[in-house]
């Protein structure tokens, strides 16, 4: 590490990890406090809540024994008495309550003030009012005609096995009270097994805190029993701003020491940062092949040297670049050379055979002379006419130029493709399959013809009887042109050097077609591939860019 690395690491450890340390002190020490006060605040707004509550079941517990002394309710026990529950009328005792009625000790309702359609009806009691004569409050789930209350009732003795039971609804009204009274967020639900809320809410013990997805909740009321649930939320972190403050007093602290650090360790790093822009625009000029500038330091010493190796190795990687070249040159001519002396050898050894026949029938007159000389002249015309068409297509491939490429539609090319082999169509040795409609392509259209010329070419020679299909089609947002044939197949030596030039199965093949077409498909941004057919056959497949 240089020095001035050191001292730039030296000021900033100097600045930060102090205040780092403080602050990380602070912070976990201030999380487990605000998370302390919060429980307790939770505790204390839920203790609220409770007390709300005791001493409204106090009011409601007293709102039943001042109807209970009522002359009309004393009158409603003697007609109960005299065997005429018929005519009791408990509407005006029932004011300041949802629901009054009359029961024995079995729980049947003997007379009711608001819903009179339980008169009969059995209503569940607790069990401790056997063993207690005073009033008891309790929670319970009450019906009528608009729907399930949760309420809170009072069962009161009156004498002779005969009870007043009323209460009021768990309401609107009560939780704007219980609202004055705490600031937990009161939520009453009606008990559903399948409900995933009200399966931890029964695994609740009441009036415990409990904190869930980041909410204290307490359960305050109900049960599984009683057929609801009301739950006490209060949100945590509301002690966090407390100590905010703390934290953010000691987070400027150490941003000014980390700004004294850069600005100390400013004019120290800005000297290195130079010599390093200085290295990285010349790697940048090496990689975009600038092989002439050499480096130049600012500084001496360390950087100096580095600026000079760095030259050298410019100057070195210049005279292996051009070496190379020339060495890739002389190879590549060198592979062409033998490729082409071994393809235009293999005709000149039956014209020699057939010039030295030539000669020792002309010299020892050889009778039938005139028909060695006819047959011996046509194999030497043959065989050059077979060189000749060889160096055509080596020429012919070395002479390619780049695709000029316009907006072409396949079915224009189909049509002229379909104009080339009128016979093989209509013997159906040929078929043609455009999937793409009058979509246009951006292709050379001479280039493409004669791609899929030299493909249906290659696959109307493999055999006699070969059928050949070729099929356009567009696929993720590719044209793929498909040659498909019925022959022998690729040999698994064509599958691995197909595209290898001067490679031909055929007795008079070049193998430069195949090269001719993975050139123009590569000239296109697009590539091709040889496969053979699972059904039997050789297929090629084609893929250019739609656009």
């Amino acid at each position: 590490m240089s020095f001035a690395a050191k001292i730039r690491l030296y000021l900033i450890a100097v600045a930060i990890l102090p205040p780092l340390a403080v602050m990380g002190v602070i912070y976990f020490h201030s999380a487990q406090k605000a998370e302390e006060l919060d429980r307790e605040n939770a505790n204390r707004e839920v203790q609220k809540y409770l007390q709300f509550r005791q001493s409204y079941g106090e009011e409601v517990k007293s709102t039943v024994a001042a109807v209970a002394v009522q002359p009309a309710f004393t009158r409603a026990l003697l007609m109960l008495n005299s065997g005429k529950p018929g005519q009791i009328d408990l509407s005006n005792d029932s004011a300041w309550l949802d629901f009054l009625e009359l029961v024995n000790s079995s729980g049947v309702v003997l007379a009711s003030a608001h819903r009179p359609a339980m008169i009969g009806d059995s209503i569940s009691l607790p069990p401790e009012r056997e063993s207690n004569d005073s009033p008891r409050t309790f929670e319970t789930l009450e019906l009528d005609r608009s729907g399930s209350h949760p309420a809170l009732a009072v069962l009161a003795p009156v004498g002779n096995n005969i009870y007043v039971y009323a209460g009021n609804y768990y309401d609107s009204s009560y939780l704007t009270a219980a609202r004055t009274a705490s600031s937990a967020d009161l939520n009453i639900r009606l008990y559903d097994q399948n409900r995933y809320a009200d399966y931890l809410n029964s695994q609740m013990e009441s009036g415990v805190l409990y904190l869930i997805d980041d909410q204290y909740q307490a359960l305050v009321g109900g049960g599984v029993g009683t057929g609801f649930y009301m739950t006490a939320t209060l949100r945590s972190g509301t002690q966090r701003p407390v100590f905010r403050s703390l934290i953010i007093v000691t987070g400027l602290v150490a941003a000014g020491s980390v700004l004294l650090a850069i600005l100390i360790g400013f004019y120290v790093s800005h000297r290195t940062k130079r010599e390093f822009d200085n290295l990285l625009a010349a790697t940048a000029r090496v990689a975009a092949g600038d092989l002439s500038t050499p480096v130049m330091a600012y500084e001496e010493k360390e950087f100096a040297h580095l600026a000079e190796a760095f030259s050298d190795m410019i100057v070195k990687l210049r005279s292996a670049q051009a070496s190379l070249a020339v060495s890739q040159k002389i190879a590549a001519w060198q592979v062409m050379g033998r490729k082409v002396a071994h393809e235009v050898k293999n005709p000149l050894t039956p014209i020699t055979i057939c010039a030295d026949d030539l000669r020792r029938s002309y010299l020892e007159k050889l009778p039938e002379f005139d028909k060695t000389l006819e047959r011996n002249t046509a194999v030497i015309k043959s065989e050059v006419q077979r060189v000749t068409k060889l160096l055509d297509q080596f020429v012919a491939f070395a002479r390619m130029t780049p695709p000029v490429k316009r907006e072409v539609s396949l079915a224009g090319l189909m049509t002229d493709l379909e104009a080339l082999y009128p016979t093989e169509r209509a013997s159906g040795r040929l078929k043609l399959a455009n999937e793409c409609g009058d979509t246009g392509y951006r292709i050379d259209p001479e280039q493409i013809k004669q791609l899929l010329v030299n493909l249906i070419k290659n696959g109307f020679e493999s055999s006699e009887s070969t059928m050949v299909d070729v099929k356009a089609q567009e696929r993720d947002g590719n044209l793929v042109l498909s040659v498909l044939d019925t022959g022998p197949g690729f040999s698994p030596e064509k599958l691995a050097r197909g595209f290898e030039p001067y490679l031909s199965s055929k007795k008079d093949g070049s193998g430069l077609g195949l090269v001719i077409c993975q050139r123009i498909a590569v000239d296109h941004g697009g590539n091709i591939e040889l496969f053979n057919r699972p059904e039997g056959g050789a297929g090629v497949r084609v893929t250019l860019p739609a656009n």
